[in-house]
Order: structure tokens, then sequence, then C-alpha cells
């Protein structure tokens, strides 16, 4: 299944529609392009998650340099994030891991996606 980018907008209604629907686990990964930790993980992501019979994972941008800084960005805020890159796993829409920032390396994201 190709990545995707999430809609910041519906996140929480889209993905949590999309989780349910899929028999498979879904993933939701928070990203940027200013961020070099998310740009060192960049092509692990993207060999992992965008081929065929690769779980639905959704890329959530959060914003830039100083929207992220914000303690009053939505993503801080609504969702606990503290880093980025942080790759949260859903089964049945609902928070079963995550990895963060500089716990995503090859071997971890594939143990786990392979839980």
């Amino acid at each position: 299944m190709p990545l995707k980018e999430a809609n910041p907008r519906s996140i929480n209604v889209q993905f949590s529609s999309s989780a349910v629907e899929t028999p498979s686990t879904s993933y939701l990964i928070f990203y940027e392009d200013w961020c070099p930790d998310c740009r060192a993980v960049q092509d692990l992501l993207k060999r992992v998650f965008d081929r065929e019979g690769a779980p639905l994972a959704q890329i959530v941008r959060v914003g830039e340099v100083s929207d992220w800084k914000s303690p009053q960005n939505i993503y801080r805020r609504e969702w606990n994030l503290k880093s980025i890159p942080t790759i949260i796993r859903y089964d049945n829409g609902k928070e079963s891991g995550k990895l963060v920032d500089n716990e995503i390396t090859e071997e971890s994201l594939v143990r786990f996606i392979a839980y």
C-alpha cells in the first residue's frame, strides 16, 4: 500500500475509520521535512511502508519549525508528542505501540511492524 499523507483537519476521524476498516495494523508517522532526524529515516520509511503489501501508514506533517516548537501545537497537545519522527501503531483504532526519534532503526522498525 502506498505511503499517503494524512489530512490534518480530519486525522482523528479519517485515520480511525481507516484503521477499523482494514484487517491489518495501521500506522501514523508524525514527520516534517525540515527535521534532520526525519530526513535521516526517510528512505527507511519508504522501503518499509511504500511497497506492495505494506501495512496502512499515513504521514502526518507537524508544521513549520515555529509551529512545532509551540506548546500549543495540536500534535504536542492532543497526541502528546515530544519528538519527531514518531510512529504510532494502531490495532482496531486503538494505540498499541510507539517508536520515537532515535528508536527508529531498520531493526526496530521491522520488529515493530512484525509484532
